[in-house]
């Protein structure tokens, strides 16, 4: 799901003796998609489509950072159907939004340990 190779580009910005970069970069994504994936679970109760989109905007912007591609894709999804009347369509990406985004999770938590055991 993560296309690692994306992560390690992150690793000549490393600065020697602070905290490992990546795992600053995977903290952050996790901190801020929490927040904008239960944003989105209160816009689908508010069937509010436009918010969606713009969270989902924003997850895929730093989704595609991670390369987590999949998990970008599917929230470019959702973004072009801002403006539309498609709610169940969305609300269907949603779901699969919810899956992908709590394996993609996983995946990156799992790099996390990994990059904090060596």
């Amino acid at each position: 799901m993560i296309d690692e190779n994306v992560l390690e580009q992150f690793e000549e910005l490393q600065i020697e003796g602070k905290k490992d970069i990546i795992v600053e970069i995977i903290d952050s994504f996790l901190e801020q998609s929490k927040l904008r994936m239960e944003n989105i679970e209160l816009n689908i109760k508010k069937m509010n489509i436009n918010d969606i989109s713009i969270d989902a905007h924003i997850i895929k912007s730093g989704a595609r950072t991670l390369g987590a591609n999949s998990l970008g894709d599917l929230c470019q999804e959702i973004e072009n159907l801002r403006g539309s009347n498609n709610f169940d369509i969305i609300k269907n990406l949603c779901i699969k939004l919810k899956i992908e985004y709590s394996q993609t999770c996983e995946e990156l938590l799992n790099i996390r340990i990994k990059r904090e055991n060596k």
